[in-house]
């Protein structure tokens, strides 16, 4: 029993290490001038958490909760961080995604954004198998994130 529990946070954290190379080796993808997505890069996570916390302190709910999700794709306007996407458990135990910030998919034309989020989406997913999966390595990158 213990070596299968053993077995299965030995997984789950190289999958969340494999997750942060892969994002390290991914190319941007150009749009119009000033504007890029890209997935997300370990380097990127601060400056995520800190446009979270400031799109939430509208709603006066800054607090960082395992609804914040796994972020996998942002959107940057002149290098700052415009908008991202993150993957999320669905209320039927499966994976999905939210976007945070929708206002800056205006700025893309046509289907830039959603054929972007659509990719990297489905490369992502094939990471978690249901949401007790994603849930999993949510709250060991929230733990990661606070030791940071």
């Amino acid at each position: 029993m213990k070596l299968l529990i053993s077995v299965s946070v030995t997984i789950a954290v190289a999958g969340l290490i494999l997750w942060y190379i892969k994002f390290q080796i991914m190319e941007q993808v150009m749009l119009k001038p000033g504007w890029e997505i890209q997935e997300v890069y370990a380097t990127d996570i601060r400056d995520i958490v800190s446009f979270y916390e400031q799109l939430k302190m509208k709603d006066k709910e800054a607090v960082l909760t395992g609804s914040f999700g796994l972020p996998f794709l942002i959107a940057l306007k002149e290098g700052k961080i415009a908008g991202f996407a993150s993957l999320v458990p669905d209320m039927n135990g499966g994976v999905h995604y939210k976007c945070y910030s929708d206002d800056f998919i205006a700025y893309f034309s046509g289907s830039e954004w959603q054929s972007q989020m659509a990719a990297a989406f489905a490369r992502q997913r094939q990471l978690f198998s249901d949401a007790g999966h994603l849930n999993s390595g949510i709250s060991k990158f929230l733990r990661w994130i606070g030791q940071s």
